[in-house]
């Protein structure tokens, strides 16, 4: 479990020092750094999955930094010749990954030290040795950032080789029904209580065969010119259907948007390739108010039977934080040079007044962000 991360310089986080819960949610304004605390986490927990030398180290800091971009981008502080994220997995021993500016490499040097005396320093030209064990226990563990969208979580997928999972966006989730059917256990009975739980009308899931054509293009020269070839070819697939009370069977590609990011997240949840830590950007997102209840409670019915697993996300919504304990809220906003702030929802000064009369997100509502760089609140 993550019990707190720290940044230095990272995007808008400067100097950002954020303890944990198993549950913990994240509020605040547009723009104020609570997706950058989603991203530093994964970067920490992508560590597991580094290996000792070689090629492990330069696929992680693509993975980590988005593709293409150099690291240096996440160096938001004008002047700042470094950005840090930290991890601390107990209360007094910490590993953080800094990345600082290089002009001789493409990419930016990337380095892991931990309170327990290992370090390791990286970039495109070397790497010094490390052991993946070592770095398995510095990492909190597998992490998975959820954007999901609806479009890829509707489509049909191809059947797979391996243990499937759904992807950051979604993609993949009718191959991983698939699989869970063909367990023949009680996984897939289990997402379908959840589901009808936070979606009302909701019988039965199912997953069917299709086929799916997929295009290909590749270079090919005939004399002097290299001109595009186009394929198509055909494999075989998964599509799913939901039955829903009164109406019937229902194809992925007809259910609303919050009935597919519910499914998506639960099936993700009771997947055996669940993440050790979930982030989940705009939990609420498509929910109706007693839906978002609906979905907390599972969520805390899958970490009681989880005990390793750990869920931080983000939140607009004030009908959400009602059904997350005080302590479980973390409230955000930028102060006036652009950096984030973040105090826990009870540390402002008024709480131990309202807390048996509001629920947070009453309170929330009520105070707002301004309290935590001591501005006075807006007049409604």
């Amino acid at each position: 479990m993550i019990r707190k991360l720290s940044f230095h310089n990272f995007k808008a986080l400067r100097d950002v020092d954020m303890a944990l819960e198993r549950l913990t949610v994240l509020v605040g304004p547009n723009a104020c750094g609570k997706t950058s605390v989603l991203k530093g986490a994964e970067i920490l927990c992508e560590l597991r999955g580094v290996s000792a030398d070689g090629p492990g180290r330069e696929s992680f800091v693509r993975r980590a930094f988005g593709g293409n971009r150099e690291a240096v981008e996440y160096i938001s502080r004008p002047g700042a010749n470094h950005a840090r994220v930290a991890v601390w997995n107990d209360p007094e021993r910490s590993t953080f990954v800094q990345v600082s500016p290089r002009t001789d490499v493409p990419w930016a040097a990337i380095q892991i030290v931990s309170d327990f005396g290992h370090i390791t320093e990286w970039d495109s030209r070397r790497s010094e040795k490390a052991t993946a064990e070592k770095l398995a226990r510095f990492a909190p563990g597998p992490a998975l950032l959820l954007n999901f969208d609806a479009e890829h979580l509707a489509a049909p997928t191809p059947a797979a080789g391996d243990i499937p999972r759904v992807s950051s966006n979604g993609a993949g989730l009718s191959t991983v029904i698939a699989t869970l059917a063909a367990r023949r256990d009680d996984t897939l009975d289990r997402i379908v209580v959840d589901l009808a739980q936070v979606v009302p009308g909701v019988e039965d899931l199912r997953v069917l065969p299709t086929t799916i054509t997929v295009h290909e293009e590749e270079p090919v020269r005939i004399q002097d010119q290299v001109l595009p070839y186009r394929s198509a070819r055909t494999l075989g697939g998964w599509r799913f259907e939901l039955k829903m009370r009164g109406v019937g069977w229902i194809p992925a590609h007809q259910l609303s948007e919050g009935t597919l990011l519910t499914l998506g997240l639960l099936t993700t949840l009771h997947s055996p390739q669940r993440p050790s830590v979930l982030l989940l950007d705009d939990i609420d997102r498509a929910l109706h108010p007693l839906a978002q209840k609906e979905l907390i409670t599972a969520l805390r019915r899958i970490l009681e039977e989880h005990p390793t697993l750990q869920v931080i996300a983000t939140s607009h919504s004030p009908y959400l934080l009602d059904h997350f304990e005080p302590e479980e809220v973390r409230v955000m906003r930028l102060d006036d040079t652009g950096g984030a702030l973040c105090r826990k929802l009870t540390e402002h000064p008024d709480w131990p007044k309202w807390a048996d009369t509001m629920t947070p997100g009453e309170f929330w509502s009520s105070v707002g962000e301004a309290w935590i760089t001591g501005e006075a609140p807006e007049d409604d």
